[in-house]
C-alpha cells in the first residue's frame, strides 16, 4: 500500500505529490533488463489527503488508466473505504471509477458529502477528433452557463489535443514511462460556482516540450532569445512568444501561443503548462512567469485558470 501526501497538487505541493505518483508508477511494474515490466496489485491509501487538486487528479486518473489499456485484462482493486468522502465524491463525479473500469470498491459511496464544484468528467482519446471536445463544450454551457469565448477554449483544446497526437510521443521515446500508450491525452474540468472559476486541464505523458522544440525548424529562432545556459522553463517560454507546431503546416501556426492566447482573451485568467523541469505561468499580460524545479515532470500539463464574469456580455460569447 502506498500512501498519499496530505494535499495532492502540482502547484502547492510539486515534489511530494509528484514523488508519490511516480513512485506508484514505478511500482506497479517490476523492470527487468528489457525495460518491460510485469503487472503488480498495488493499491493507493489516499486517507489522509485533505486538499486534491485538478492537475492531481487527472495525473493520478492517467496512471490507473495507462495500466488498463496496456493489460486490457487486468483491472484494479480501488481500496477507498478510509479515503475522506470528499475525495472519494470528486474522483466519482470526474467520473475516475467509471474511466479505469475497477473491478471493486470497498467503500459504501451513500455517505457523499456535498460539493459544491460542478465537474468536467475525464476524457481519454488518441486521436484528434473534434467531435470527441464536442460534449466537453457542451457540458461547460450545462456546469457554467453561457462560458465565454467557446470558440477560444474549443480551439486551445483542439491544439493541447493536436500537441499529444502529433509530435508528444516520438518513435525513440525513452522507456522512462513503460508501457508506452502512444498519442494517448487526458483531460478534465471543474466549475466553481461561487468564484465564477472555469478549471481545465489536459495531459500527456511525452517526452516534454524541452526536448521536441529543439528537433524542429524553428529552434533556431528560439535558440537566439534563450540564455547562453537555457532549461526547460525557457524553452517552453520561448515556445510561447516564437514556436509553432512540428507538423510543418501553416494554418497550424503557432501551437503553445494558442494555447496561452485564451488567458489573454479572458481577463484575470491564467494557464500553466508543466514539462519536464520547467513550469511557466502566463497570465495573459505582460512576461510568461518561470520556475526550474529540480525534478522532471515526464509529459506536460497545460492547466487553464479562466474567471468568468458573473454577467456575460454578448462579445465574449464567441
Amino acid at each position: 500500500m502506498l500512501m498519499a501526501p496530505d494535499v495532492l497538487s502540482f502547484e502547492g505541493n510539486y515534489d511530494e505529490c509528484l514523488g508519490f505518483l511516480y513512485d506508484y508508477r514505478w511500482r506497479r511494474f517490476v523492470h527487468n533488463e528489457t525495460g518491460r515490466g510485469r503487472p503488480r496489485m498495488l493499491v493507493l491509501d489516499l486517507s489522509r489527503v485533505r486538499q486534491m487538486y485538478l492537475d492531481a487528479a487527472l495525473v493520478l486518473v492517467a496512471e490507473y488508466h495507462r495500466s488498463n489499456l496496456s493489460q486490457p485484462d487486468f483491472r484494479p482493486v480501488i481500496d477507498d473505504a478510509t479515503w475522506p468522502s470528499g475525495v472519494r465524491k470528486s474522483l466519482d463525479m470526474l467520473g475516475f471509477y467509471e474511466l479505469v473500469e475497477a473491478t471493486a470498491t470497498t467503500a459504501d459511496n451513500t455517505d457523499f458529502t456535498p460539493l459544491t464544484a460542478k465537474f468536467l468528467p475525464f476524457v481519454s482519446d488518441d486521436t484528434v477528433d473534434g467531435r470527441k471536445l464536442d460534449p466537453i463544450i457542451e457540458r461547460m454551457k450545462e456546469i457554467a452557463g453561457r462560458t465565454p469565448k467557446r470558440v477560444a477554449i474549443y480551439g486551445a483544446l483542439m491544439e493541447a489535443v493536436a500537441n499529444a497526437k502529433g509530435h508528444a510521443y516520438p518513435d525513440d521515446m525513452p522507456r522512462r514511462v513503460e508501457p508506452i500508450v502512444r498519442h494517448r491525452w487526458w483531460a478534465a474540468g471543474a466549475y466553481f460556482p461561487e468564484t465564477h472559476t472555469l478549471e481545465y486541464a489536459v495531459l500527456d505523458q511525452g517526452v516534454g516540450i524541452a526536448e521536441t522544440l529543439p528537433k524542429k525548424a524553428l529552434w533556431e529562432v528560439i535558440s537566439r532569445v534563450c540564455p547562453p545556459e537555457f532549461d526547460d522553463g525557457d524553452v517552453i517560454v520561448g515556445g510561447i512568444k516564437y514556436g509553432r507546431t512540428s507538423t510543418g503546416r501553416a494554418e497550424r501556426g503557432n501551437g503553445l501561443w494558442k494555447i496561452c492566447k485564451l488567458v489573454r482573451d479572458v481577463p484575470n485568467s491564467s494557464v500553466r503548462i508543466v514539462s519536464g523541469r520547467g513550469e511557466v505561468t502566463y497570465f495573459g499580460r505582460g512576461k510568461p512567469i518561470k520556475k526550474v524545479n529540480a525534478n522532471p515532470f515526464y509529459g506536460t500539463l497545460i492547466h487553464w485558470t479562466l474567471s468568468l464574469p458573473s454577467e456575460q456580455p454578448e462579445g465574449l460569447l464567441t
